[in-house]
Protein backbone atom coordinates (compact mmCIF):
# COMPACT_ATOMS: atom_id res chain seq x y z
CA UNK A 1 0.00 0.00 0.00
CA UNK A 2 1.15 3.44 -0.92
CA UNK A 3 1.39 6.06 1.80
CA UNK A 4 0.12 9.46 0.96
CA UNK A 5 2.11 12.37 2.08
CA UNK A 6 0.27 15.41 3.38
CA UNK A 7 1.48 18.60 2.00
CA UNK A 8 2.29 21.32 4.54
CA UNK A 9 0.04 24.33 4.14
CA UNK A 10 1.78 27.64 3.64
CA UNK A 11 0.20 30.90 4.86
CA UNK A 12 -1.66 32.25 7.87
CA UNK A 13 -4.93 31.19 9.31
CA UNK A 14 -7.85 33.57 9.64
CA UNK A 15 -7.37 33.77 13.44
CA UNK A 16 -3.73 34.81 13.05
CA UNK A 17 -4.62 37.51 10.54
CA UNK A 18 -7.38 38.88 12.80
CA UNK A 19 -5.02 39.03 15.78
CA UNK A 20 -2.35 40.81 13.72
CA UNK A 21 -4.89 43.39 12.49
CA UNK A 22 -6.08 43.91 16.08
CA UNK A 23 -2.52 44.53 17.36
CA UNK A 24 -1.70 46.94 14.52
CA UNK A 25 -5.03 48.74 15.01
CA UNK A 26 -4.46 49.22 18.74
CA UNK A 27 -0.96 50.54 18.08
CA UNK A 28 -2.18 53.05 15.49
CA UNK A 29 -5.03 54.21 17.74
CA UNK A 30 -2.62 54.89 20.61
CA UNK A 31 -0.30 56.84 18.30
CA UNK A 32 -3.18 58.93 16.90
CA UNK A 33 -4.42 59.60 20.46
CA UNK A 34 -1.13 61.39 21.20
CA UNK A 35 -1.52 63.96 18.41
CA UNK A 36 -3.93 66.34 20.26
CA UNK A 37 -1.66 66.32 23.30
CA UNK A 38 1.36 67.12 21.16
CA UNK A 39 -0.47 69.92 19.36
CA UNK A 40 -1.60 71.45 22.66
CA UNK A 41 1.95 71.30 24.02
CA UNK A 42 3.27 72.91 20.85
CA UNK A 43 0.68 75.70 21.11
CA UNK A 44 1.56 76.29 24.77
CA UNK A 45 5.27 76.43 23.95
CA UNK A 46 4.69 78.98 21.17
CA UNK A 47 2.54 81.13 23.48
CA UNK A 48 5.19 80.91 26.20
CA UNK A 49 7.89 82.01 23.76
CA UNK A 50 5.74 84.89 22.55
CA UNK A 51 5.11 86.02 26.14
CA UNK A 52 8.84 85.84 26.90
CA UNK A 53 9.71 87.95 23.86
CA UNK A 54 7.04 90.48 24.83
CA UNK A 55 8.41 90.66 28.39
CA UNK A 56 11.93 91.11 27.07
CA UNK A 57 10.78 94.02 24.89
CA UNK A 58 8.97 95.70 27.78
CA UNK A 59 11.70 95.26 30.38
CA UNK A 60 14.54 96.30 28.07
CA UNK A 61 12.42 99.25 26.96
CA UNK A 62 11.91 100.29 30.57
CA UNK A 63 15.60 100.02 31.31
CA UNK A 64 16.59 102.02 28.26
CA UNK A 65 14.04 104.76 28.90
CA UNK A 66 15.04 105.05 32.57
CA UNK A 67 17.66 107.58 31.52
CA UNK A 68 14.86 110.04 30.76
CA UNK A 69 13.31 109.75 34.22
CA UNK A 70 14.17 112.64 36.56
CA UNK A 71 15.16 112.23 40.18
CA UNK A 72 11.84 113.74 41.26
CA UNK A 73 9.94 111.17 39.22
CA UNK A 74 12.26 108.43 40.46
CA UNK A 75 11.60 109.26 44.10
CA UNK A 76 7.83 109.23 43.55
CA UNK A 77 6.18 106.33 45.32
CA UNK A 78 4.96 104.27 43.65
CA UNK A 79 6.70 104.73 40.35
CA UNK A 80 4.34 103.86 37.50
CA UNK A 81 4.65 102.82 33.90
CA UNK A 82 3.36 106.22 32.78
CA UNK A 83 6.73 107.67 33.88
CA UNK A 84 8.38 105.72 31.06
CA UNK A 85 7.95 106.19 27.33
CA UNK A 86 8.82 103.14 25.30
CA UNK A 87 9.14 103.42 21.56
CA UNK A 88 7.66 100.55 19.59
CA UNK A 89 8.43 100.86 15.89
CA UNK A 90 8.36 104.64 15.87
CA UNK A 91 5.23 105.06 17.98
CA UNK A 92 5.29 105.71 21.71
CA UNK A 93 3.56 103.08 23.82
CA UNK A 94 2.33 103.88 27.31
CA UNK A 95 2.00 100.63 29.22
CA UNK A 96 -1.07 100.44 31.41
CA UNK A 97 -1.13 98.77 34.78
CA UNK A 98 -3.32 95.94 33.49
CA UNK A 99 -4.31 95.64 29.86
CA UNK A 100 -4.42 93.42 26.83
CA UNK A 101 -2.07 94.02 23.95
CA UNK A 102 -4.43 93.36 21.02
CA UNK A 103 -1.70 92.57 18.52
CA UNK A 104 -0.22 89.83 20.66
CA UNK A 105 -3.25 88.79 22.79
CA UNK A 106 -1.21 89.13 25.96
CA UNK A 107 -2.60 90.24 29.30
CA UNK A 108 0.03 91.81 31.51
CA UNK A 109 0.47 93.69 34.74
CA UNK A 110 3.46 95.89 35.44
CA UNK A 111 4.38 96.75 39.04
CA UNK A 112 7.18 98.86 40.44
CA UNK A 113 8.56 98.63 43.97
CA UNK A 114 11.34 100.19 45.97
CA UNK A 115 13.20 97.51 47.88
CA UNK A 116 13.59 98.28 51.56
CA UNK A 117 16.95 96.58 51.93
CA UNK A 118 18.63 98.33 49.00
CA UNK A 119 19.56 101.83 47.97
CA UNK A 120 16.87 104.30 46.97
CA UNK A 121 18.44 104.31 43.49
CA UNK A 122 17.10 100.82 42.77
CA UNK A 123 13.59 99.98 41.58
CA UNK A 124 12.24 96.46 41.28
CA UNK A 125 10.07 95.87 38.24
CA UNK A 126 7.81 92.84 38.03
CA UNK A 127 5.93 91.98 34.86
CA UNK A 128 3.20 89.35 35.03
CA UNK A 129 2.26 88.30 31.51
CA UNK A 130 -0.11 85.65 30.18
CA UNK A 131 -0.83 84.72 26.60
CA UNK A 132 -4.54 84.35 25.89
CA UNK A 133 -3.81 82.08 22.91
CA UNK A 134 -2.90 79.08 25.03
CA UNK A 135 -5.35 77.08 27.07
CA UNK A 136 -5.16 76.86 29.97
CA UNK A 137 -3.86 80.41 30.38
CA UNK A 138 -0.61 80.36 32.36
CA UNK A 139 0.81 83.55 33.86
CA UNK A 140 4.58 83.94 33.75
CA UNK A 141 6.35 86.39 36.05
CA UNK A 142 9.43 88.30 34.87
CA UNK A 143 11.61 90.43 37.12
CA UNK A 144 14.31 93.02 36.63
CA UNK A 145 15.91 95.88 38.53
CA UNK A 146 16.47 99.38 37.25
CA UNK A 147 19.29 101.48 38.68
CA UNK A 148 19.19 105.27 38.69
CA UNK A 149 22.66 106.48 37.70
CA UNK A 150 22.37 110.28 37.70
CA UNK A 151 23.41 112.15 40.82
CA UNK A 152 20.54 114.00 42.56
Amino acid sequence: MKKRRCRAKNGFSLVEVCLAVLVVGLGLMSIFAMFPTGLAASEAAAADTETGLFAEQVLWGLQSSATEVTWTQWKKVPLSSSDFNISDGGKTVAFETETINDAKNIRYKLTFATPTSRSDRVKEVTLSAASLKASPVVTNVYYTEIYYMELP
